[in-house]
């Protein structure tokens, strides 16, 4: 490339894309957050007794990444 512009361009663009990369990373990663506060606050506010009742539960409605907004 012997156009400044055109490297410039690429270099913007090179970086636009490690943005939108990092910030569904981001997403990923809070939707898993959540996730672990979720359960965590329901295992604390149920007696150790229903504990293994809840646990089928939980599995059942874990979300997946694809959920992650």
């Amino acid at each position: 490339m012997d156009n400044p512009i055109d490297e410039n361009e690429d270099f913007v663009n090179r970086i636009a894309d490690a943005v939108v990369a990092r910030m569904e990373e981001r997403r990923r990663l809070v939707a898993i957050a959540d996730y672990i506060i979720m359960e965590m606050e329901q295992r604390q506010r149920c007696p150790a007794g229903c504990a293994a009742a809840q646990q089928s539960k939980s599995t059942e409605s874990r979300p997946t990444t694809g959920e992650a907004g």
